[in-house]
């Protein structure tokens, strides 16, 4: 990095402790400085703290789920962060409030000039996207590296 480079900041939400550490490892790598919760009650003292340019969210998590996170997400949205991934993997299935939701977190980063992106989209999930053409909407990848690589 140079001198005249930003340097990005991310903050990696996941309860798996291998699987957030991989994701850590990778921006680490990529040269981002990486904050890291385990669950979003972490997350949401994190970002009481500081603003972080994107947010990668495991959705489904003990104590707070990732829709919980909203509020802040949007906190963050306000402050400056402009990149969002969502982490679906955990996720079973998905019901009209959770598109809703996905919409809604989609619409409100949208307007604010950032970007939303899925990741990890299981087949129900994939399916309920595919029949609703949302899946055209949302930008979808297999993995995280695939999706910051994107921004």
């Amino acid at each position: 990095m140079t001198h005249m480079e930003r340097q990005y900041s991310a903050l990696v939400v996941e309860d798996d402790v291998h699987t957030r550490e991989l994701v850590v490892f990778n921006l680490e790598d990529a040269g981002y400085l990486v904050h890291s919760a385990g669950n979003g009650v972490e997350a949401l003292a994190l970002l009481a703290e500081r603003v972080v340019d994107i947010i990668i969210c495991d959705i489904m998590m003990p104590e707070m789920d990732g829709f919980a996170l909203r509020e802040a997400v949007q906190q963050q949205l306000a402050g400056g962060a402009t990149r969002l991934l969502i982490n679906l993997k955990d996720v079973s299935t998905i019901d009209s409030s959770g598109v809703g939701e996905l919409v809604s977190a989609y619409t409100t980063v949208t307007n604010r000039g950032g970007k939303l992106k899925l990741v990890n989209l299981p087949p129900k999930v994939n399916d309920i996207l595919q029949i609703t053409q949302l899946i055209t909407v949302f930008e979808t990848f297999n993995n995280e590296e695939e999706a910051i690589g994107s921004f």
